[in-house]
């Protein structure tokens, strides 16, 4: 048997020592963290949106009364 608690030391046991993870190989990994200084970053804040201003086109020099005058109004019906 290749895959058994046991070691069977037989006539192929160089041939049976090749098989993957007949043997166990256990690596230790240790892990270093450097502990760096904070810092503080500022960025400035960039507003895409521009402020909606509201232009009154309307001037009373617009609508005087010479210039209502001159549009035409049927006849009122009485």
């Amino acid at each position: 048997m290749h895959y058994t608690p046991e070691t069977v030391n037989d006539g192929d046991y160089e041939k049976d020592m090749k098989l993957p993870f007949k043997t166990h190989f256990h690596m230790n990994y240790a892990t270093f963290t450097a502990d760096l200084p904070t810092q503080n970053l500022t960025f400035p804040i960039f507003n895409p949106f521009v402020e909606a201003k509201v232009v009154n086109r309307y001037q009373p020099t617009f609508l005087t009364s010479s210039f209502l005058s001159s549009i035409w109004q049927p006849p009122k019906f009485c």
